[in-house]
């Protein structure tokens, strides 16, 4: 809402950062700012029941409340992860983590894993947001890439290096943002974007060698609004 909240965000990513570097099944995850007044984090799951257990924790829906009074706009996607991968996040790659991850089926029937699996603290909340099904995808794809940025320099390299992305005719939503010794990239089009997007995976790792990147397409699992726009609601582009 104000950038006299900045410092309270600083303070609640830094807790939500302490808590994902314990939390079981995450793979990997960053925390960036895009300017004064806008925040993001990336989370990678092996599971999903161990993204919706972080969810419902206490922590996480503290600093969800702090948010409502904080921001003017909260927005969060679950995205589904594809093979195009490039490069790697700190010597890890992800794109074959699913054959491991699914050794056990993550459903039984219409809804999570044998109930057993859940903390029974937590059986109650649960319950109120389980699915009947997968989440349905949208007719988006995206980059989501992360690049080690060992000064502020990179930023501003990194920045350029995107800008004949950012003025696609149907990009979305691009962004960069400046995290803890790295940055984050999220490249949205409004349209099944295989070709550009593998184009820009691989553009990331021509010109930062340590750069990773993966292709993701949306889906309806989607909360609040990004400055009053749902994605679900974007109506994809035609293509001669």
């Amino acid at each position: 809402r104000s950038r006299r909240h900045f410092f309270s965000m600083i303070w609640a990513w830094w807790q939500i950062r302490r808590q994902l570097a314990r939390t079981t099944g995450m793979l990997a995850y960053t925390t960036a700012i895009a300017n004064a007044t806008e925040f993001f984090t990336l989370t990678l799951w092996e599971k999903e029941i161990d993204m919706i257990l972080f969810i419902a924790s206490e922590d996480h829906r503290d600093m969800m409340w702090n948010a409502r009074q904080w921001s003017e706009s909260f927005w969060s996607m679950r995205w589904v992860p594809s093979g195009d991968e490039a490069g790697t996040w700190d010597g890890k790659a992800f794109s074959d983590v699913e054959a491991s991850g699914n050794a056990g089926p993550h459903y039984i029937g219409p809804g999570y894993l044998e109930v057993t699996d859940v903390p029974e603290g937590l059986r109650p909340y649960l319950s109120k947001i389980i699915r009947k099904a997968g989440p349905a995808t949208l007719p988006l794809s995206a980059v989501i890439g992360r690049i080690p940025a060992r000064s502020p320099l990179a930023f501003f390299r990194i920045t350029r290096s995107l800008a004949a992305w950012r003025s696609h005719g149907d990009v979305v939503y691009s962004k960069v943002c400046l995290g803890l010794g790295e940055c984050l990239v999220l490249v949205v089009w409004n349209r099944n974007a295989q070709q550009d997007a593998a184009a820009l995976t691989g553009a990331l790792l021509r010109e930062h060698s340590d750069a990773w990147a993966m292709c993701f397409k949306a889906t309806d699992d989607e909360i609040g609004h990004w400055n009053k726009i749902r994605m679900r609601e974007i109506e994809p582009a035609s293509i001669d």
